[in-house]
């Protein structure tokens, strides 16, 4: 696991500076990377030494970066973090390579009000649906809104009020 921590920190710092100062050649670098980090974050998954502890610790490290691609969309006056959108996003996209839900969730949201990235509506309904099959909590609240309010589908009532009560059985 350290091996894939430190090739997944190695990527998220090329992924912010090639955010940061529009560098096309380090971002096209980047890619190959992370098919490494894919291949060996299956290999873990798919049962090399303790399945299960591995699993769970996949899901925290999932869990920690959604954290902190909301910390850094939202910032924290606090600490004097300042909202970052583009870090946002490398951190959800992390989470999402992880698998996480809640990521596409996040990630939706961004699409939805164009935080970091064009608004898309649409895009962000498609997300909100995927999230919220997968079982997120938020994204079965967010398609809710979605469908009631007709934000990249047609109103749907139903649908929504069915979403809405999928939420609540499950946060």
């Amino acid at each position: 696991l350290d091996t894939l921590y430190a090739a997944t920190e190695e990527i998220l710092s090329m992924t912010v500076a090639a955010l940061d100062n529009d560098d096309l050649s380090l971002a096209k670098r980047i890619e190959p990377l992370e098919q490494v980090v894919d291949e060996m974050t299956e290999a873990i998954r798919n049962g090399k030494n303790q399945p299960s502890a591995n699993a769970s610790a996949g899901f925290s490290v999932a869990r920690a970066a959604v954290t902190l691609g909301r910390l850094m969309a939202e910032g924290d006056p606090a600490t004097g973090i300042p909202p970052h959108p583009t870090r946002a996003l490398v951190w959800y996209r992390y989470a999402l390579y992880l698998g996480s839900a809640e990521a596409i969730c996040c990630l939706g949201d961004a699409y939805r009000r164009g935080y970091g990235l064009p608004a898309d509506a649409e895009r962000a309904f498609r997300l909100f649906a995927l999230s919220a099959e997968m079982g997120d909590e938020g994204g079965q609240f967010a398609l809710g809104v979605c469908c009631e309010q007709g934000i990249g589908t047609s109103v749907d009532l139903h649908r929504a009020f069915l979403s809405y009560e999928r939420a609540a059985k499950n946060g």
